[in-house]
């Protein structure tokens, strides 16, 4: 049976923890396609504060990215069903929240602190 804590550990570490990666990447020049090393290079150009600017907004923006989809999942009949026929929604008590909190899917699975 495929759980809510597993869904939410698969959401953190199959797609927040690895765009937040790719940044880091983006920064430090660990690149090899050309529209990467063009970023890096604009990266480049920016000053500490700015990149630590960067960051945190990419981080915010993909927090916020995942918040409005578990909201369109959580306000459909039947957008995420479970193995057992159950909905995702049903058996939670609000996606959005199990993002965060010390308890919740980043804090439990992600490499990245939450932007919130």
């Amino acid at each position: 049976m495929y759980t809510l804590s597993e869904f939410g550990k698969n959401l953190i570490c199959n797609v927040r923890d690895p765009v937040l990666s790719n940044l880091e990447k983006l920064i430090s020049g660990q690149v090899k396609s050309e529209q990467d090393i063009v970023f890096h290079q604009r990266i480049s150009q920016l000053s500490p504060d700015e990149i630590l600017l960067l960051k945190e907004l990419s981080t915010y923006l993909v927090d916020k990215t995942l918040h409005n989809l578990l909201f369109m999942f959580e306000n459909s009949d039947n957008c995420l069903i479970l193995s057992d026929d159950k909905n995702l929604a049903e058996i939670s008590d609000g996606l959005c929240g199990e993002l965060y909190t010390d308890d919740g899917w980043i804090g439990k699975f992600s490499q990245y602190k939450a932007s919130i």
